[in-house]
């Protein structure tokens, strides 16, 4: 298992020793959640397989249960949301998280992104 230094890690410790961060997120804006959200969805997959979160028989597109997962442990957190699929909590999660969870989430979709991006993972994402 990887071991991934989330932003929010990087900010306390950078906070410890004193350094401030050339950026300052006070808001993420409600449009640019909305294109993350979008962006996120054209380039990970819909969140089931199905692509049909009504339907009861579809299951979790696994990119986005392992951004749950990651996120959850990272945080110490059981759960973000009540849907049945990570894709789905992951996205409602996005609509009014902390801006702090909201980058961390971001930099997980982003690394998400960068893996199935890769030749060798295409075949898995879900159109």
């Amino acid at each position: 298992m990887a071991i991934i230094k989330l932003f929010s890690q990087r900010e306390a410790e950078a906070a410890n020793l004193d350094h401030i961060d050339v950026y300052q997120y006070d808001k993420i804006p409600s449009t640019l959640r909305v294109q993350i959200k979008q962006i996120s969805v054209d380039a990970l997959g819909k969140v089931g397989i199905r692509g049909n979160a009504v339907d009861s028989r579809d299951r979790n597109n696994s990119l986005w249960a392992e951004i749950e997962k990651v996120f959850l442990r990272e945080n110490g957190l059981e759960k973000i949301g009540h849907d049945k699929l990570a894709g789905l909590r992951v996205l409602s999660f996005l609509d009014n998280c902390t801006t702090t969870d909201w980058l961390d989430l971001v930099e997980l979709i982003v690394l998400g992104i960068h893996v199935m991006g890769d030749d060798r993972h295409y075949s898995e994402r879900q159109e």
